[in-house]
């Protein structure tokens, strides 16, 4: 954790950076995003493809936030954003991410059949980019974890959360509002926000705290 974010003002918070390596980690999120559009491809436009948010939290790792002169510690945890391929296809970085995690090459058909990631035991390796808004720890690789290595990584300490914006139940009511403000803004710019029912039904949402988790993912 040797790297400080560099804060924009004088009352932004700071955190400190994991130094570049690989990590023991486990799944902890599944956040689905809805259609979104994805960069393009040697100069072609690819069409808007469904995304979601794969959050691992490192195992005993810490990242220290500090404002005002105090800190405080959290559960150290990194996210990336995949392109979800469409039912019955294997491609891209989550074909690749189901492989590593099942052991073998998987395809799923149905949103909630990502649900088998949560709590995965994986290797996660780290690495430092720089922005215009500062430093940030980005995923490069997911690997797999040994056998050994599995049976005796500790517990994640943060809960497991799977959110689907295509299911309409009171669990994923529950967990919409309790969404960030700006993941809730992705969501509802989603280019099949018709079949978001948070969106066409107009979900309640509720504020959550800036510092729980910000928008450091140059996806989004």
């Amino acid at each position: 954790m040797a790297i400080i974010r560099s804060a924009p003002s004088a009352n932004a918070s700071t955190y400190s950076l994991l130094e570049d390596d690989v990590y023991p980690a486990r799944i902890v999120k599944v956040l689905f995003m809805g259609s979104q559009p994805q960069r393009a491809y040697k100069g072609k436009e690819k069409p808007d493809a469904v995304k979601a948010r794969i959050t691992y939290e490192i195992i005993g790792e810490v990242t220290v936030q500090t404002r005002d002169g105090e800190t405080k510690d959290f559960v150290a945890q990194m996210t990336e954003t995949l392109t979800v391929p469409k039912g019955g296809q294997s491609m891209g970085k989550m074909a690749a991410l189901l492989k590593t995690v099942l052991g073998k090459e998987e395809t799923f058909g149905d949103t909630d059949d990502y649900q088998q990631l949560l709590n995965k035991a994986v290797n996660v390796q780290v690495d430092t980019y720089t922005t215009e808004r500062g430093k940030f720890n980005g995923v490069k690789t997911v690997t797999a974890l040994g056998n050994k290595a599995k049976a005796n990584l500790a517990e994640a300490q943060l809960p497991q959360e799977f959110f689907c914006p295509y299911t309409n139940s009171d669990e994923m009511k529950l967990l919409w509002s309790q969404l960030q403000a700006w993941q809730q803004d992705i969501i509802k710019g989603a280019s099949d926000k018709q079949y978001i029912p948070a969106v066409s039904e107009g979900w309640p949402t509720e504020e959550v705290k800036a510092d729980e988790e910000s928008s450091d993912d140059d996806e989004f």
